[in-house]
C-alpha cells in the first residue's frame, strides 16, 4: 500500500512538471538590437541554441524532481524481513503488541497473517489476553487479507477455526503446509486432521507436517484428543508410526481416568481398523472395561473384542467370560453378530452354540440379503471350518452348494513375494511336481505354498510325472504335509510385528486339518537377497517344521 501511494505521488509531481514546463513562453528576441549584418542561419542557430538549452534545463529540472520523489518513497519504505525472522518473531512474541507491529514493517504472506491471527485467537480462548485488540485496525487487515469478515470475534471459536481451516486444507505443497502447520497450536492442528478425515481428503503433505509436529509436542495429549487423533488415522488409513507412538502412550496414562464410553469405545475401534498392538495399552483398556463395567454399553463390549481379535490379544479369563455373554439381541445387525461370533473364534473362545447361529440356512439368507462385499463370505467359510474341525461338534454346517467363494486377488506387494518364494522352492526341489502353489483350502484362504518332506528331509512327489495326477496322500506323507504361508504388511499388526487376527486364523485352520505350517513375514524374507541365502532360509523352515512334528 506504502509503494502504491508514493509512485502515485511521484507520478503526479511528474505531471504537473510537465504541464507547467510546457506553459512556460518562450523567450521574445529584442528584434531592436539585432544587428541587421546578422543572416537568417545564424539566427536560426541562435534560436536552436536557446532552444536546447530550455530543455536541457527543463529535463534537469525533472530528472532532480524524480530524485527526490523516489528517495521520498525509498525513505518511507521499510525493508522487508526475512520470511525466517518474521516467523521466530511470532513464536517469541509475548502480548499482542510484538505480533500487530510486523504488520506495519513487513508485507506478510497469507501463512504468516494465519499464524498471527491463530496465535492471537489462542491466547485470548486461553485468557491470557483479552479482546482488545479486535479493534486495533491492524487486526483488521490481517482478517481481510485471510479473506474474514473483520466483525467476526475471535471469540466465535467455530467460525475463527472455519475460517482458518478454509485455508490450510488448500495447502498442497510439502514445505508450504510444513510452514503453515508449525505455526498452529495443538487444539487447531487436532481439528486440522479432524477436517480431513470429515472431508475424507489424503492430503499426504498436510498429513506428514501434522503427524510430525503432533508427534514431537511433548505436552501430554487428553483421552478426547487422542481419540480424535487414532480416529483420523484410522479413517484416512494413514497409520504414522512416531505419532501411534505418542498418543497410544499418552492413553495409558489418560484412560483411567476416562468417563466416557464413547470416548473408549472409538478408541477401541480405530485401534482395531488401524491394527496398532500396544501391549500396555491394550492391558489398560481390558482393565478400563472391568473396572467401569457399569458405564460400558454393549457396542463398547463390541468394540474392544473386535480391537482384541483384530491384533489377537489375549485378555484375562474374567473379560472373556464377559465378551463371550454378548447376545446376538443387542446387536444392530446380523453382520455385527457374525463379526462378533469370528472374533471370538480368533480368540478359541467361541462356542458351538455360538457357530450354530451363524452357520444355519437362515442367517446365511439374510446375511446374502443385506451383507456386500467379500469379507462376510471369508469370515463364514472360516467359521465352518473351524466347527467342522472342531472335535464333539454337531450344529449347523453351511450347505456345500451355497456358492460362497471368496478368492481375494494377491496384492502387488503379496504377488512379488509369492513370485520369488516359488522361484526359491524351485531349486530347491527337484522340479515343480513337488510343490503346489495357491492352494484352496475351501475355508476362506488360500495356502500359498504346499509340499511333502519326509522325517529325512527328503522331499515327496505331490505329483505323478507321468500321468500328471495328484498322489494319493499315505500316512507316512501326511505326517509332513507342510503349509507355506506368506505374510504381507496387511497382514501383520503394526507396532509390533506379529500375525493379526485373520491372518491367525488362517494359519490355525491350517494346523487343524493336519498342515505343518511354516510363516514367512514380509520383515524376514529379502527377495533382493542372493539365490543361495533364499534357498538356505528356506531350506532352515522346512527343517524346523519337520523337526517340531518328530
Amino acid at each position: 500500500m506504502l509503494r502504491s501511494s508514493s509512485m502515485r505521488y511521484a507520478l503526479c509531481i511528474l505531471k504537473q512538471h510537465q504541464r507547467c514546463t510546457s506553459s512556460i513562453p518562450t523567450p521574445a528576441l529584442n528584434s531592436d538590437k539585432i544587428p541587421e549584418e546578422i543572416s537568417c542561419d545564424t539566427q536560426k542557430k541562435t534560436e536552436d541554441g536557446i532552444a536546447k538549452e530550455t530543455i536541457k534545463d527543463s529535463t534537469t529540472h525533472r530528472s532532480s524532481l524524480v530524485k527526490k520523489a523516489f528517495s521520498n518513497l525509498k525513505h518511507n519504505l521499510q525493508p522487508l524481513g526475512s520470511r525466517t525472522n518474521i516467523d521466530e518473531i511470532i513464536k517469541e512474541a509475548k502480548t499482542p503488541e510484538e505480533l500487530l507491529k510486523l504488520i506495519e514493517k513487513n508485507y506478510l504472506t497469507k501463512g504468516e497473517a494465519l499464524k498471527i491471527v491463530s496465535t492471537l485467537t489462542e491466547w485470548s480462548l486461553k485468557g491470557r489476553v483479552d479482546s482488545s485488540f479486535e479493534s486495533d485496525p491492524r487486526f483488521n487487515s490481517l482478517c481481510k487479507l485471510l479473506g474474514r469478515n473483520p466483525n467476526n470475534t475471535v471469540h466465535s471459536k467455530t467460525a475463527v477455526q472455519n475460517e482458518d481451516l478454509s485455508f490450510v486444507l488448500r495447502v498442497t505443497g510439502e514445505d508450504e503446509a510444513a510452514k503453515i502447520i508449525d505455526g498452529l497450536g495443538l487444539p487447531q492442528m487436532i481439528k486440522v486432521l479432524s477436517s480431513l478425515s470429515a472431508k475424507k481428503r489424503r492430503s499426504l503433505p498436510l498429513l506428514r507436517s501434522l503427524a510430525f509436529h503432533i508427534g514431537r509436542i511433548p505436552s501430554k495429549l487428553d483421552v478426547k484428543q487422542s481419540a480424535d487423533i487414532l480416529y483420523a488415522l484410522s479413517t484416512l488409513n494413514f497409520p504414522d508410526e512416531v505419532l501411534l507412538e505418542k498418543v497410544c502412550h499418552d492413553l495409558v496414562e489418560s484412560i483411567p481416568v476416562c468417563q466416557k464410553s464413547a470416548v473408549f469405545g472409538s478408541i477401541c475401534t480405530s485401534l482395531g481398523l488401524l491394527k496398532y498392538k500396544d501391549s500396555e495399552l491394550l492391558e489398560v483398556l481390558c482393565d478400563w472395561a472391568l473396572t467401569k463395567k457399569e458405564l460400558c454399553r454393549c457396542q463398547d463390549f463390541v468394540s474392544l473384542l473386535l480391537c482384541l481379535s483384530s491384533v489377537r490379544h489375549i485378555p484375562n479369563q474374567e473379560l472373556l467370560t464377559i465378551l463371550s455373554q454378548i447376545k446376538e439381541g443387542d446387536l444392530p445387525s446380523a453382520s455385527t453378530w457374525l463379526d462378533v461370533v469370528w472374533s471370538l473364534a480368533a480368540l478359541n473362545v467361541v462356542t458351538e452354540a455360538q457357530l450354530s447361529s451363524v452357520l444355519n440356512s437362515k442367517f446365511v439368507d439374510r446375511l446374502t440379503s443385506s451383507a456386500s462385499g467379500l469379507s462376510w463370505k471369508r469370515k463364514l467359510l472360516n467359521l465352518n471350518g473351524v466347527a467342522k474341525w472342531t472335535k464333539g461338534y454337531k450344529g449347523s454346517l453351511i450347505n456345500e452348494d451355497s456358492n460362497l467363494e471368496a478368492t481375494v486377488p494377491r496384492s502387488k506387494d503379496r504377488q512379488q513375494l509369492a513370485v520369488s518364494i516359488l522361484d526359491t522352492l524351485s531349486n530347491l526341489f527337484p522340479s515343480s511336481n513337488y510343490f503346489k502353489s495357491c492352494v484352496d483350502t475351501g475355508m476362506g484362504f488360500l495356502i500359498d505354498a504346499e509340499c511333502i518332506i519326509d522325517s529325512k528331509m527328503n522331499p515327496l512327489p505331490l505329483i505323478d510325472k507321468k500321468t500328471g495326477q495328484p498322489i494319493e496322500e499315505n500316512k507316512a506323507s501326511k505326517k509332513n504335509r507342510i503349509a507355506i504361508f506368506i505374510h504381507e504388511y496387511h497382514d501383520c499388526t503394526r507396532g509390533r510385528v506379529e500375525l493379526a487376527g485373520p491372518a491367525y486364523l488362517n494359519t490355525h485352520l491350517a494346523s487343524l486339518i493336519g498342515y505343518k505350517v511354516v510363516n514367512i513375514l514380509y520383515t524376514d524374507y529379502n527377495v533382493r537377497a542372493k539365490l543361495i541365502q533364499r534357498v538356505q532360509y528356506m531350506e532352515g523352515l522346512l527343517k524346523s517344521a519337520v523337526t517340531e512334528s518328530a
